[in-house]
Protein backbone atom coordinates (compact mmCIF):
# COMPACT_ATOMS: atom_id res chain seq x y z
CA UNK A 1 0.00 0.00 0.00
CA UNK A 2 2.63 2.18 0.88
CA UNK A 3 4.94 1.61 -2.26
CA UNK A 4 1.09 2.93 -4.25
CA UNK A 5 0.85 5.89 -2.25
CA UNK A 6 4.45 7.01 -3.10
CA UNK A 7 3.64 6.63 -7.31
CA UNK A 8 0.84 8.62 -6.55
CA UNK A 9 2.42 11.25 -5.11
CA UNK A 10 4.87 11.46 -7.93
CA UNK A 11 2.23 11.72 -10.15
CA UNK A 12 0.57 14.37 -8.58
CA UNK A 13 3.79 16.18 -8.19
CA UNK A 14 4.26 15.49 -12.38
CA UNK A 15 0.76 16.50 -13.32
CA UNK A 16 1.48 19.94 -10.99
CA UNK A 17 4.85 20.30 -12.94
CA UNK A 18 2.96 20.06 -16.82
CA UNK A 19 0.64 22.24 -15.46
CA UNK A 20 2.75 25.00 -14.37
CA UNK A 21 5.18 24.74 -18.05
CA UNK A 22 2.13 24.81 -19.78
CA UNK A 23 0.86 28.15 -18.07
CA UNK A 24 3.73 29.64 -18.58
CA UNK A 25 4.51 28.97 -22.30
CA UNK A 26 7.40 26.27 -21.45
CA UNK A 27 6.57 22.47 -22.83
CA UNK A 28 4.87 20.13 -20.21
CA UNK A 29 6.86 17.09 -21.82
CA UNK A 30 9.55 18.75 -20.53
CA UNK A 31 8.19 18.02 -17.09
CA UNK A 32 9.96 14.68 -15.17
CA UNK A 33 9.14 12.37 -12.54
CA UNK A 34 11.46 13.43 -8.75
CA UNK A 35 12.50 10.78 -7.14
CA UNK A 36 9.90 9.35 -4.06
CA UNK A 37 12.02 11.16 -1.40
CA UNK A 38 11.28 14.31 -3.02
CA UNK A 39 8.05 14.20 -4.33
CA UNK A 40 6.82 12.08 -1.23
CA UNK A 41 4.37 14.24 1.04
CA UNK A 42 4.04 17.42 -0.99
CA UNK A 43 0.24 17.49 -1.52
CA UNK A 44 -1.67 20.87 -2.03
Amino acid sequence: MRTVEVQLDQCWELLRQRRALSEFGDDPNAARIRPADEAEGHQS
